[in-house]
């Protein structure tokens, strides 16, 4: 789900009806774009989409390996191939630049960063040197689980990450220099995680989610498995905001009304924060599920 940055419409992209939703931000329906299939502006096994400075809105579709190009309203543009080991369905995020030209965090190539365009060009940039030092067979691993991570584009045109497996967030400018390096965990008053970058560490000790969006360069983001208990036993999860600087802004505390069907630490959940900040929906897809909550 995300909403346009021009439009403001809400998206929601149906990766079981292989289609995309469009509504306005009072929920009402508007239309509807895609259809099973191969050809230019169908879709088959769409898994996630991201939206350009244009207002074009990409979507990444598994089942074609393939990148398929809309306007804001829904028409189709273009499409281009893409390889698929770059998109693992459980990790298709990426970024998108000027040109087509799509960011993503492929750690088996040795970098944070790639940019590939649309003739499947790749530029590594940004290398991990963390664990170098270790045996290859080690390094390989320690790579592939912790320095997975989501892209984005700030403002600036830098690259940040968010690392899956450790409370950390990495921004590397336009060049791949990493200028800065944050520890998030005691801000988020996370402790019980071990950094593999010392000697010992406990594999898988620790995973976050995070949303795959940012509103007015303010970061939102769930952790993943993180529930809690009101008083009156009902689901509780917090959802974060955080500044451009990674300070903390507001921590949301997300009830789930009883009658709700409750879904597994591991669901992979996505928001749209929308109505400028006032709502947020939660996608629940393995309940097949949309949640609005209201900010007060």
């Amino acid at each position: 789900m995300l909403q346009h940055p021009i439009t403001k419409e809400i998206l929601i992209l149906d990766q079981g009806n292989y289609c995309l939703y469009f509504f306005d931000e009072n929920e009402k329906y508007i239309r509807k774009i895609g259809t099973a299939g191969q050809g230019p502006g169908d879709l088959l096994k769409p898994i996630n989409m991201q939206i350009d400075t244009n207002g074009d809105i990409y979507i990444y579709e598994e089942g074609n390996s393939r990148i398929s190009v809309f306007n804001s309203k829904g028409k189709f543009l273009t499409s281009f191939r893409i390889a698929y080991h770059y998109f693992l369905k459980e990790e298709s995020y990426f970024a998108v630049k000027e040109n087509h030209k799509l960011v993503f965090n492929a750690p088996f190539r040795k970098h944070y960063i790639t940019i590939f365009d649309k003739e499947q060009n790749a530029e590594d940039i940004s290398p991990i040197k963390i664990y170098e030092e270790r045996p290859k067979e080690e390094y390989e691993s320690l790579i592939m689980n912790f320095a997975k991570g989501i892209p984005f584009i700030d403002d600036e045109g830098n690259f940040v990450l968010f690392l899956f497996h450790l409370p950390i967030v990495l921004v590397f400018n336009k060049n791949g220099e990493k200028i800065l390096e944050k520890d998030l965990g005691n801000l988020l008053e996370i402790t019980d995680y071990e950094n593999p970058a010392k000697k010992s560490y406990r594999k898988g000790s620790i995973s976050y989610f995070y949303s795959d969006i940012i509103k007015n360069n303010r970061y939102y983001f769930i952790l993943k498995g993180w529930w809690k208990r009101s008083e009156d036993n009902v689901p509780v999860t917090d959802l974060i905001k955080l500044d451009s600087e990674f300070n903390l802004v507001e921590k949301f505390h997300l009830i789930f009304l009883e009658g709700v069907k409750r879904a597994n630490r591991e669901t992979p959940w996505n928001i749209c924060v929308y109505n400028e900040g006032k709502n947020i929906l939660l996608a629940m897809p393995e309940e097949s599920e949309i949640l609005k909550f209201s900010i007060k």
